[in-house]
């Protein structure tokens, strides 16, 4: 199997000046390109700054040594902290037996940060299992300690596509499902766009569905000054709450 390999490339910005005063052009950069992998399949899907001007990168490994030889067969969160220099400062590994990936992370405001993503796993770091792919958010220290874990779905496939913090408090995680059981209480056809919003232990607070007929998804959400939402993904459908579909995927 060709192996992969998915890397950081972070590159910084400097307002330096020359002698006598004059300003270095902005596309004069000092970078810095570093590789975080093992023997097999590594990806990072995204990453934040952290207060001490490092970086915190989530996604998901199959690398046997990097996983210690557990569950080596399938796909494992993968969470890697780095210094400002990129070095790697630690890395843990979460999930159980089956599929398990982050796609999104945001800080708190503890100091920790919260990731989101999808599993299929139903043991080890993993409970309140639906069934096959359900949308899988955690809470971690800054340290990378796991302080709880959840899972949200019904009998379908969801995936995370972002997690943000909510207005007044929580954490909104915008995605997809194609459920129409367990957290989801109804389904337009196909897949949805879906929202949910969770309190600060991990909690449902409330949850809808968004599409038509065909494939919706929600891939990012921000909020606007009216203490709302506003997502942005991929519509399939010309009806339910989509009207205007261009054709094949808007």
């Amino acid at each position: 199997m060709k192996k992969v390999i998915h890397f950081i490339c972070i590159v910084i910005l400097l307002g330096c000046k020359k002698n006598g005063g004059e300003h270095y052009s902005p596309y004069e950069v000092l970078p810095f390109s570093k590789l975080y992998s093992g023997t097999s399949n590594d990806y990072f899907n995204s990453v934040i700054g952290t207060p001490d001007s490092g970086f915190i990168a989530v996604g998901k490994t199959n690398s046997v040594e990097l996983k210690n030889g557990q569950f080596a067969n399938d796909f494992d969160a993968w969470i890697v902290k780095t210094d400002k220099d990129g070095k790697t400062v630690w890395g843990k590994i979460f999930g159980g037996s089956g599929d398990d990936e982050l796609t999104a992370i945001t800080e708190t405001s503890d100091g920790g940060f919260i990731v989101a993503g999808r599993t299929s796993s139903i043991d080890g770091d993993i409970t309140n299992y639906h069934g096959n792919y359900d949308m899988w958010v955690a809470k971690f220290d800054k340290s990378g300690n796991r302080k709880w874990s959840k899972n949200f779905g019904g009998t379908g496939i969801e995936f995370c596509g972002t997690i943000i913090k909510a207005t007044g408090g929580g954490f909104i995680v915008a995605g997809r499902t194609n459920s129409n059981n367990g957290d989801i209480t109804s389904n337009h056809g196909d897949y949805d766009a879906w929202l949910i919003k969770i309190d600060e232990t991990g909690n449902l607070v409330w949850q809808k569905t968004y599409g038509g007929t065909y494939y919706d998804a929600a891939y990012a959400v921000t909020k606007t000054n009216d203490r709302g939402y506003i997502l942005a993904g991929e519509v399939q459908s010309n009806n339910g709450d989509v009207s205007g579909n261009h054709g094949a995927s808007d």
